[in-house]
């Protein structure tokens, strides 16, 4: 199982639906610095009928995230999420 870091949930700031508290528990937006140059990722989480999901994105990017954007989320939700443990990772471009 996968932590959330609630310092960096969205709570406000964006449309409703996208808004969360610590009730919540692992679901809801979140937006984190990562990589070296310290860009905002943006990470849709959830969990629920046995799956754990981390979507992400970099705002103002027209590209997937790159791989050292990827491993930083991963190091910053800790215990790592069971599709990254059992390496069923998924990327969607375009």
């Amino acid at each position: 199982m996968f932590h959330v870091p609630n310092v960096w949930r969205v709570r406000h700031g964006v449309p409703a639906v996208y808004c969360s508290n610590d009730s919540y528990g692992n679901n809801g937006l979140f937006r984190l610095p990562v990589g070296e140059d310290r860009v905002v990722a943006n990470c849709l989480c959830g969990e629920g009928a046995g799956w754990e999901h981390v979507s992400v994105s970099i705002p103002g990017r027209d590209a997937t995230p790159t791989w050292e954007e990827m491993d930083a989320v991963k190091r910053v939700f800790g215990t790592t999420p069971t599709a990254w443990r059992s390496c069923m990772c998924h990327a969607r471009t375009g």
